[in-house]
């Protein structure tokens, strides 16, 4: 891939995730689970700088081999907005459009996390969503969709399109399927509901009921 007069090659595990990115003056190596989450990565060394704790969708934690550990703060949408250190100081933050583009970064440690928590380079201006790259700038993918789209849903026949054109309603992590982020606010709300007993209910149910008509009008499909 090439940006300007800077040309960045990709090298590729044999299940298809990235393996490792280098120009001519950096690189960085991958490790993953088996989930295909980024767990460590070497930056410019063979040897491992820097390990990710990882909740059930996102970093939360990235530790350095010098023993830092700092913290990701998201918005509502999954987007990285603040990185902490231990201490809760201030390290990076971070502005973004909807479709990704960065309009404001203030960064003292390296963070390659950054839009709806995927993987941003810098080398190249585009996100690693593992089957394909997307670029912001284009609010469109620059490699066709190896998923066909379905009949009945239109807007997955166009297999350049990011997020059925509307990425405040939908996020996609792997390259391949938008999810839509009511669905995921809907299931979050309904394991705070199983948590609250029966005898507390009728304390919270106008409110878990005005907010779930809130949210059906705005991620209206």
């Amino acid at each position: 891939m090439s940006k300007g007069n800077k040309v960045t090659y990709m090298e590729y595990y044999a299940d298809g995730l990235r393996a490792g990115k280098y120009t001519n003056t950096s690189s960085d190596l991958y490790v993953y689970d088996l989930s295909g989450r980024v767990v460590a990565e070497a930056h410019n060394s063979y040897n491992i700088t820097a390990n990710y704790v990882w909740g059930p969708d996102r970093v939360l934690v990235k530790k350095d081999t010098g023993g830092g550990e700092y913290y990701s703060l998201y918005n509502g949408h999954g987007d990285v907005v603040q990185i902490v250190d231990r201490n809760g100081k201030i390290v990076n933050n971070y502005k973004y459009d909807e479709w990704g583009n960065i309009l404001e970064s203030n960064e003292n440690i390296s963070n390659p996390f950054k839009y709806a928590g995927e993987i941003f380079d810098e080398e190249t201006g585009l996100y690693y969503l593992r089957a394909r790259y997307y670029d912001p700038a284009l609010g469109r993918f620059i490699n066709e969709d190896t998923y066909e789209g379905q009949v009945t849903n239109p807007l997955s026949l166009n297999l350049y399109s990011y997020c059925y054109n509307n990425p405040l309603i939908y996020k996609d992590s792997s390259g391949n399927k938008p999810f839509s982020l009511y669905n995921e606010i809907s299931k979050f709300l309904i394991n705070i509901r199983q948590s609250i007993s029966p005898k507390k209910w009728d304390k919270f149910k106008y409110e878990f009921e005005r907010l779930e008509k809130l949210l059906s009008c705005y991620y209206d499909d």
